[in-house]
C-alpha cells in the first residue's frame, strides 16, 4: 500500500514539474508568434507611409517614372508650394484652420454630450435603458454613405451647406453613437461604491458626475476625445461634398483639389497628404498612453 501511494505521489510530481515547462514553452511560442505578427503589421501599415514621404520629396517628372524609388534630390519647396496653393489648388492654410476649427468644436460637442449619455447608461439604472442601449448600436451600424444624400439636400434646405455649423452638426451625429457606447463601458467599470458614498452624503447626480467619477475617469474621457478628433481632422467624404467653397473647405478635401481633371501636380498633391497626415501622426504618438485608455475604456477604473 506503502509503495503504491509513493509511486503515484512521484508520478503526480513529475507530471506536475513537467505542466509548468510546457506551459512556459506554448506561452513563449505564442509571445514570439504575437510579436512577429506585429512586426509584420506595422511593416505592412508603414509601407504606405514611406512612400508617400518619398513622392512628396520628388519632382513629377520623377514620380511618374518610378513612383516606389527614393527622392535623388529632396524637393523641399514642395511643401511650401502645397501650403500656398500651387498653380491651381487653393492655400493650404486656410483648410488647415478650417480643420482645426471644425475638429475643435466637434470634439468638445460629442465628447461633453457622451460623456453625460454614458455616465446615465452606465451607472444609472432606469426604465428602458436596454432599448436605448440597442438604438445607440443599431445607429452605429448605419452605413454613412446611406445618408450622403438625404444629408447633402437637408443641409441645403436648411442654409447649412458651406457654414461651420452644418459640417459640425454632421459630424457630431456619426461619433455620437461610438462616443455613447465607449464612454458607457468605462462608467460600467467604474466603482458602484463610490457613487452609493456620494449619493448617501446627499449629492445630485450633477454633483457625483462633477466631483466623484470625472476626476477618476478623466483618462478615458480623454482617450475617447483624442479618438474622435483623429477621425474628425481625418474625414474626407462630408467634407468634400458639403463644402464646395474653397474658402470653407477642410484640409482632406484641399489636398483633392491638386488632382485636375486633366492634369494632376503630383508632387503637391503628395506634398498635402503628409501636410495633412503629420499632425495625426504627431498628435498619436504624444498622446498615444490616453488613445488606448479611451480604446479600452472599459477596462480602466
Amino acid at each position: 500500500m506503502t509503495s503504491a501511494l509513493e509511486r503515484d505521489e512521484a508520478v503526480a510530481t513529475r507530471v506536475t514539474r513537467r505542466t509548468p515547462t510546457h506551459s512556459g514553452r506554448g506561452a513563449r511560442i505564442g509571445r514570439l508568434v504575437g510579436t512577429i505578427a506585429m512586426v509584420l503589421c506595422a511593416a505592412l501599415t508603414a509601407v504606405p507611409l514611406l512612400l508617400l514621404a518619398a513622392n512628396a520629396l520628388k519632382t513629377n517628372a520623377q514620380i511618374v517614372s518610378n513612383p516606389i524609388a527614393p527622392p535623388v534630390v529632396p524637393q523641399l519647396g514642395n511643401f511650401s508650394d502645397a501650403w500656398q496653393g500651387g498653380a491651381f489648388g487653393d492655400p493650404l492654410s486656410v483648410s488647415f484652420a478650417n480643420s482645426v476649427i471644425v475638429t475643435v468644436l466637434t470634439t468638445i460637442v460629442v465628447t461633453v454630450l457622451a460623456a453625460l449619455a454614458g455616465y446615465a447608461l452606465g451607472t444609472i439604472r432606469f426604465r428602458g435603458e436596454g432599448l436605448v442601449t440597442q438604438t445607440v448600436l443599431v445607429l452605429l451600424a448605419i452605413p454613412v454613405q446611406a445618408t450622403l444624400i438625404p444629408i447633402f439636400d437637408q443641409l441645403g434646405n436648411w442654409g447649412l451647406r458651406n457654414t461651420y455649423l452644418g459640417i459640425v452638426l454632421v459630424y457630431v451625429a456619426f461619433w455620437m453613437p461610438f462616443s455613447i457606447l465607449l464612454m458607457r463601458a468605462a462608467f460600467r467599470g467604474f466603482p458602484v461604491e463610490l457613487l452609493e458614498a456620494a449619493r448617501v452624503d446627499g449629492a445630485g447626480e450633477a454633483r457625483v458626475l462633477r466631483a466623484v467619477v470625472l476626476p477618476i475617469l478623466k483618462g478615458p474621457i480623454a482617450g475617447v476625445a483624442i479618438v474622435n478628433a483623429i477621425g474628425i481632422w481625418s474625414e474626407l467624404l462630408f467634407s468634400y461634398v458639403l463644402l464646395t467653397d474653397p474658402s470653407m473647405r477642410t484640409l482632406p478635401a484641399a489636398v483633392i483639389a491638386f488632382q485636375g481633371v486633366f492634369t494632376t501636380d503630383y508632387r503637391l498633391l503628395y506634398a498635402g497628404l503628409l501636410i495633412s497626415v503629420l499632425p495625426v501622426l504627431i498628435f498619436y504618438g504624444a498622446l498615444s498612453r490616453l488613445i488606448r485608455k479611451g480604446v479600452s475604456a472599459g477596462s480602466f477604473r
